[in-house]
Order: structure tokens, then sequence, then C-alpha cells
């Protein structure tokens, strides 16, 4: 393991550094981080010399050996550390001088020839060199070894002997010392009582750290004799789930594992590691391995409990969670107390442990060596069997499932003897990965309180499916034999193209959770979005009355569409969109999108700040996009304003042949490709704007053709599928056309268009193009209030001039798309007035406009508010601009009109007739509008 295993020790370190007590004792079970924290253990209060870990072995005198080897390691340091090395040779050399017994003078010189190999190794051969000389005769190492020496000392006081010679060292150079020993259930039994006399003798500036293994002889031995000794061993208990949750993001390991890392690991980090490690390699978990020894201790506490404890302890094994109590009290036959029982049984046993979350039950690999290792065939269907039977009468009785029940479903139900009659259970737990991948793809994507529900569409679900699995998938077979054998249903509604589940018995459904989790080493999380909605936006986002939730991003269409399923259905006939937030959020790089209705507008308020600041309350969350809603009625006059402009001649084509029907898909694409570029996102979303591309099917009847309109990242031209002869109503069609080659990647198909006919004639592209914008624009404006604009002239121009630039821009972008036209710019010329004997009379007041161009090619803008009409209609058809406009006064008009200021302002601001209105909004009604309506240049004038 790497110093990431050590995420939420902290306390632990904490913990055993600040312990008054000479001797410690670190007990963890096999795989818990021992060793791992021993090598933590390196700050201390006094700054000590901390000796470097040592590994007791299971010969007799390791203990000793170890202990002279941990302090020699510390003079070592001293050494190392000292400014003049002979002078701190001849301190070394003082403690074996100042030994107070003969067998404390030959340890003291086993110790310093011990020192002298490590200087050897670390130091360099000027600091042997003058240790030899100091240390004299002591260097020569004499006819023994180190071990040998050590070995052949036999006092039956050799625990003070060594303390003193620690302690000796310390005082000499005026630091603590601590010394670390590891795997201490190893000692030979007769190097027990050395171990507890440790434990009595150690004390002031010398510390000593040793780690056992607690649930098989030895090391409860060990345990147990020191704890008589009066030290309390402190117990290394498994990682919380918010130490291991922060290992594994700084391990960058998927989201999507860290359920079932949590669960495999039980919170040890040595599984932990091994997890990542195989995350890393793209391995599967199921290949994560055990420390050593770990199935001789499992067998030792297998076989250390009763026989009847067995057979209770293996029903339990096929439960990866612990049931609820009242499962296992109805499932055993047992009472509390008697449940009480066994669990302390099992705890001390090390059949079970206590978990991070304070629950007693088995870690996850020894409760699967029980069911796969120690239970044989027969004995494991009969359990299966049994156990299978009390959880499908569970679930009948139960609303909801229960965090246990999907593992235990599927894993009984692999173990239980089929039955003669077929079950869907089985028949879910036979299908492919593919198979299973869509199920679960199914599963999350589907909402209940989406526009689509219980349906979801075919593509979203794919795609979730492939990212979840990390699998490419054979979409169209797998989706078909599912469908043949009943486990899904598709359908065809509205150019959607959708599937839903049929495994709806609770049995099944479990059996389905469960096979996921088994197969794919991760917890799927039905109705995913909005799962982690509640976990993670609605407690940030303070009162809302409901909310549409959906993985993916949402559009601006979408979220509106999402609002209207939030209406008060109380409201009869209500039009007016509710008030409302869209937002996209990416939690765990995962989209989720909601589109929440709230009560008041300082509610909206408030939950967009929330949402916009909700990265600063989790690093899982990130906010992608927030939109208070109902947003502004869209502006898409320009579009056909700029190629009316242009003057273009659009005539129809009559009786299309095969190839003008092609190019003419391919022009289409080609201007809605182009006029996407001088999109706002907005009109993107809402107007079908940017790159797309056409599938087209031209039967042999040349009057009916199809279209399907393909949203892409690519440029290609438009493909024949005639040959295919595809049925436009399967909801499969997608999936068919991908699977021949026809889409690729991320395309997807967002319209079908068929024309009926005798030869029907097709428009000029362009005309297409804009007539869709219109049809779309319109849709999205409906329900949407109008935008109101003030009498103010001033204002009005510089809205107008900055809308003329985007009108520009879009006629620059059509003939970058191979569309001519007259390169000039004529002047704009704006007069308004207030209409008030017209003989009608509006709530947003009477107000009449005038608009004349000049061809002048200068694109002025000029704006005025006039008292009345100003045009002499006497002079029709032809019109000279009026004096009122200094500048242009006498000029000809190139073209002019006049009428309700709503019909000839609104689209030079970009808006479409009556989606913008002119309002005084000084007056008592306009200052009570401005608190409803949206305001062209709100920003530039008082509310």
């Amino acid at each position: 393991m790497n110093d990431h295993a050590l995420h939420g020790r902290e306390d632990d370190r904490e913990a055993v550094t600040a312990r008054p007590d000479g001797f410690i004792l670190v007990v963890g079970d096999s795989g818990i981080g021992k060793s791992n924290f021993l090598s933590s253990l390196t700050a201390w209060p006094g700054e000590p010399f901390v000796s470097r870990p040592i590994v007791l072995k299971s010969v007799e005198g390791s203990l000793q050996t170890a202990l002279a080897d941990a302090i020699s390691d510390c003079m070592a340091q001293y050494l190392a550390a000292a400014p003049d090395v002979r002078t701190a040779w001849a301190v070394a050399k003082s403690i074996m001088d100042r030994a107070s017994t003969i067998t404390g003078s030959e340890i003291g010189r086993a110790v310093l020839a011990r020192t002298l190999t490590y200087a050897e190794s670390k130091l360099g051969k000027e600091v042997v060199d003058i240790g030899k000389k100091v240390l004299g005769d002591v260097a020569t190492g004499g006819a023994l070894g180190f071990d040998d020496r050590l070995a052949s000392i036999r006092v039956p006081d050799r625990a003070k002997e060594l303390w003193d010679i620690a302690s000796g060292f310390s005082e000499a150079v005026g630091r603590p010392v601590v010394l670390r020993l590891d795997n201490a259930e190893r000692l030979a039994p007769s190097d027990h009582g050395l171990l507890a006399e440790l434990a009595d003798t150690t004390a002031g500036p010398v510390r000593i750290v040793a780690c056992v293994t607690p649930h098989h002889a030895a090391g409860d031995a060990i345990v147990q004799q020191v704890s008589l000794r009066g030290v309390q061993p402190h117990t290394l208990l498994p990682l919380v789930h918010s130490a291991i949750e922060e290992w594994l993001i700084s391990a960058h390991v998927s989201q999507a594992l860290w359920d079932t890392i949590i669960r495999l690991s039980s919170g040890y980090p040595f599984f932990i590691a091994d997890a990542i490690r195989l995350a890393e390699g793209g391995a599967s978990l199921g290949e994560i391995a055990a420390p050593n020894g770990f199935e001789a201790l499992m067998r030792a506490s297998w076989n250390s409990i009763p026989e009847g404890i067995r057979a209770t302890a293996a029903r339990l094994a096929p439960f990866a969670e612990p049931p609820s109590d009242d499962f296992i009290l109805d499932y055993l036959g047992f009472d509390v107390l008697q449940w009480g029982i066994l669990t302390d049984t099992l705890l001390e046993s090390g059949i079970f442990v206590r978990r991070s979350d304070g629950a007693a039950w088995f870690h996850d690999r020894r409760r699967a060596f029980i069911w796969e290792r120690v239970l044989t065939d027969k004995p494991r269907k009969h359990v299966a069997g049994a156990a299978f039977a009390a959880v499908a009468s569970w679930l009948d009785r139960q609303s909801s499932l229960e965090l246990w029940v999907p593992s235990a479903t599927a894993v009984l139900a692999r173990a239980v003897e089929p039955s003669a009659e077929k079950s869907l259970t089985h028949e879910i737990l036979a299908l492919s990965d593919e198979s299973i991948a869509l199920l679960w793809g199914l599963i999350e994507v589907m909402e209940p309180n989406s526009i689509r529900a219980p349906f979801a569409e075919i593509g979203e679900v794919i795609r979730h499916a492939e990212a979840r699995s990390s699998r490419a998938i054979d979409t169209l077979n797998t989706m078909t034999q599912l469908e043949a054998k009943g486990l899904i249903e598709t359908h065809e509604a509205d150019d959607a193209r959708l599937v839903r589940s049929n495994v709806r018995q609770k049995t099944d459904y479990a059996a389905l959770l469960g096979e996921i989790q088994l197969r794919f080493y991760t917890t799927p999380k039905p109705r995913l979005a909005s799962a982690v909605f509640d976990a993670f936006i609605g407690p940030v986002m303070g009162h809302f009355d409901a909310a549409v939730i959906s993985l993916g991003k949402s559009s601006l269409v979408d979220h509106k569409n999402q609002a209207k399923l939030l209406r008060d259905p109380s409201i009869i006939g209500g039009v007016d969109e509710p008030l409302a937030l869209g937002a996209t959020v990416a939690i765990d790089d995962q989209p989720i999108s909601f589109t929440a209705k709230f009560s008041t507008r300082e509610a909206r308020d408030e939950a967009e700040r929330a949402v916009l600041a909700i990265d600063g309350l989790t690093s899982r969350v990130r906010p992608d996009r927030v939109i208070p809603l109902p947003q502004p009625r869209l502006r898409y006059a320009r579009y056909r304003l700029a190629v009316k402009s242009l003057g273009l001649k659009r005539a129809n084509a009559n009786a299309p042949t095969r190839h003008e029907i092609m190019e003419f898909l391919d022009l289409r694409a080609r201007y809605a490709a182009a006029l996407g570029t001088v999109s706002t996102t907005e009109e993107l979303e809402v107007l079908n704007l940017g790159r797309q591309r056409f599938i087209v099917d031209i039967r042999k009847d040349p009057g009916t053709w199809s279209s399907f309109e393909v949203r892409t990242d690519s440029v290609k031209p438009t493909q024949d599928v005639s040959e295919l002869a595809p049925d436009l109503r399967d909801p499969l069609l997608e999936l068919q056309l991908r699977a021949e080659g026809y889409l690729t990647g991320k395309e997807r198909i967002v319209r079908t268009v068929t024309r009926f006919g005798k030869q029907p004639p097709i428009p000029h592209p362009l005309t297409a193009v804009l007539e869709d914008i219109d049809e779309a624009g319109k849709t999205y404006n409906s329900g949407l209030r109008s935008v109101l604009f003030p009498p103010d002239a001033e204002l009005l121009e510089r809205e107008i001039q900055r809308e003329r630039q985007r009108f520009n821009s879009v006629i620059t972008a059509l003939e970058s798309a191979g569309v001519e036209g007259p390169a000039h710019q004529p002047s704009l010329l704006v007069g308004f007035w207030e209409d008030l004997d017209g003989g009608w009379h509006s709530d947003f007041g009477n107000w009449s406009a005038c608009a004349l161009q000049v061809d002048d090619d200068q694109g002025a803008v000029n704006v005025r508010r006039l008292e009345r009409s100003p045009i002499n209609v006497t002079e029709w058809p032809e019109v000279t601009v009026p004096d009122v406009f200094a500048g242009h006064a006498g000029v000809k008009a190139k073209s002019w009109q006049e009428g309700v200021a709503d019909s000839v302002i609104a689209p030079l601001l970009g808006y479409a007739d009556h989606d913008a209105r002119m309002m005084d909004l000084d007056t008592p009604l306009g200052k009570m509008m401005r608190k409803t309506r949206d305001i062209v240049g709100a920003g530039d004038f008082a509310t």
C-alpha cells in the first residue's frame, strides 16, 4: 500500500502519539492497514529518534533481536545527524560502559556492533572507521554474529536490560526514542513473556509500539497478556465512508465504483488499495487480493466456533449487506436476546467485524469465503432455497427495497436449485452482459415524473448504458432480443422513439439490481437523476413547490416544456409560465437537469444563487448552466428580414428529381449550419440551427419521400437509405440506421418529415430554413408574456443599432454559405408618436410608428419621437424622407411602412410581430408592468 492508504487515520495517529504509556499495543484485523499505519507514526512530541518498523519473526529470540535492531537504527540516525562523528561514537559507547550488569554490557556491545553495521550501509566508510577506533574491541564482533550474540544471552530480566540501553541512549542524546515493532502475533511462545514484561518496564522517554493481529491463539494471547498488565490496546477500525471517498477521489477512481469498493473492502485499507490498483488498470474488482495469511486466519476463526453457530453463520453468509433486524429475527426464528448473543459470539471469533457504520457483520471477503469455499454445493443450495423463499416472502410485504435486498436476491437466485417451472428471475440471470447493461441504463434513466414517463427515450438509455457499463453494445440485436423475451416494450410517438421496462415484480426487479452489482461491481441507482438531485441539489435550494428531473443536459425548450408540467392544475385555462428555475449540474461528471417551480420570485432567486455556489460546498458538484424561468420571448425576426433584404428569387422546385431532393437537403443543412455560427446558445437550441445533416428515403413512387434530420458534429452530404425501405414508425429505426453505418457516434435523429402527393413541389432551401425558424420561434414564444419597450428614442436607437449588427452578421453568414446579394447597407429612419385620436385603444397605450429605409450604404439608425405621423401619403407609392430626419430630408425612401408601433418597431428589435409591445413605463400601470414583464434595455433606466 502507498501513503494514500492513510486516509482516515488522522485520529488514530493523534491518539497513539499522544498516549503517555511507554508500551503501546496496536490491534487490528488482517488487512486493516496496521503495517502502513505503523510506518506513518513518524511525528511524535519531543522530536524523538524513531526506528524503522522492525518485522518480528517466529524464531525464538526474535523480540530481543528486533529491539536491539531498533535501538541500533536510532543510534545510526543520531550519528547521521551529529556535527562531530567522533564525539557521537563516544556517546554511544558510554551507554555500554554505564551498564550496571554484565548482561547489560553484553547486550550493549551487541547493539553497538549492530550500529556499526547500519553505519556501514548508510553513513559511509569514514564514519565506520572512526567508529571502529572509538569502539575498540567491540568493533571486532568476536566469533559470534549479532543475532547469535543476543541469542546467547538468557536472563530473566532481559526486558529491563534492553529498556536500560534505550533509556540510557535517550538520556545521553537528550531526545526521546520510539521503537516500532510489527507482526507481534508471529512471536514464538517463549517471547510472549518478554513482550508482557515490556508493558511493565517501558516508561519515560522510551516508547515501544507493537502491532498485533487478533482472532487466533497467538494474537489473542498477546492481547490478553498485555491487557492484564494494565495496558489498554489501541484498536484500528475500518475506515469511515467519508475517508474512503476522500481516498478514492485523490486516486481519481470513477465514482461509479465507490459503493462496490466500500462494500468489498468493508473499509479495510489493504483491500481499498488493491481495488484502486485494479481500477487504474481497468481490471475487474473481483480480482481483489487478500493479504498473506488471510485465508488461514479465516479458517482458524471458523473452526473456533461451535458447529451449531457455524450452521447459523452459514445461513447468513449470502447477505453481503446486513439485513434489517426484523428480517433476521423472522428468518432465523430468533428473539432479540438470542440475536444479540450470536452477534457477540461471531464478533469475538472474528467471523463478524465491527464496521465503520457501527454495524456488526461479515467482512465481505470472509462472507464470500464461507459461502463459496466452506459450503459445498449441496448445503449451499439448501441454504439458498430457504433464504430465497424468505426474501421473496419479505419483499411481498414491503413497499420499497431496502439496501441489502438486491445483492442477496441475486446471490440466492444464482445458487438456488432451479424449479421445473421457468421463472422470470432465472431468465434475467441468464441474460448476456449487454442485455443487463441496457436494462441497467433503462432503470437509471427513466424518471416517473418526466414528460415521457413511464417510457424513456431509447437513445438516452443506450448512451447511458454504454457509459455506465463501459461497453460498446450491439444495441439493435440486444434490444430486439429483450423485446422478444417480453422484458421491454418499445413505442414511437411524435418523432420520439421510446422504451419501457416490463420487469416490475419485486423479486425479479431486486434480482436484476443485484445482478448488475455482481457483474459490473457497481451499485445501480434507479431514477439516478432524482436520487442525486435529492442528495445534492434539493437540500441547498430552499423551498420549492415541485421539480421535473432528468439525466443529461436540457435545452431551453426542454425547460419550457417541463415547466408546463408544473403549472397549477387548479387554474383552468392558465397560459402564463410558472416561476421556475432550470439548471444543468454535473455530479461526479454525470450531468443532470431539473426544472423546479417556486411560489415567489425571491425564493427562486435565492435558489439560483445557491445552485451557482454549490461547488463551494462539495467538489463533487459543478454548476453548468442555471436559467431563471420564464425567459423572455426569443428574438428571431432578423433571419427572415436579412434574407428579405438580399432580394433573392426563391422559387419552388416543381416535380423534383432525386438529385434535386438530395441537393435541397444538402443546402438546407449548409444554411442552418451557417446561421448557427452567428446565433446564441438559446437561438441554437430553440430554432434548431447549427450543424445538421439529412438522411432521406425516396421510394419508387417519386411523390412520397421522407427526410430524417440528424443532429451531428460533422459535415456530411445527404445519404439515401431507400434500399433499406425503413419503417418510419418503427421505434428501433434509429438503431437500424446505426447498425447499417448511417449514424455514428453521438448522432441522433431529431425530426422526421414525410411529403406525400403526386410529385409535390419543394420550396427553396433557404425558404425551408426560414419556415422552420419561424415555426420553432412561434412555438417557443407561445405562452410567454410579450416583451415591453418604452417610448424612449435614445434607448430604441441604441437597441435597434445593436440588432442591426446581428442582422448584418446573418447576411455575412449566408454569404459564407454561398448566398449572393447586395453588399450595401441602407440607413434606417424610425419615428413614433402617441396616437390618441386613432380610434383604437390598447392596455399598452396607443402608439404608432413609421420606418423608412434610405439606400445610402451608411447603415445609420435614426430614431425620433414625434407629435404625429410625418409621412405625406399623397406621394404614394413613392415617399421622400420628411424634414424631421435631418441629414436625410428630401431623399427618396427605398422602402417605408407605417402602422401600430408594435408591428413596425418590434421586428427592428429582432422580435416577431406582437412579441414585443411599446408601452409608457412611467405611468402607474407601466410601473406595475415593470415587475412582471421583460423590458428591452432594462438595464438602461431605473425601475
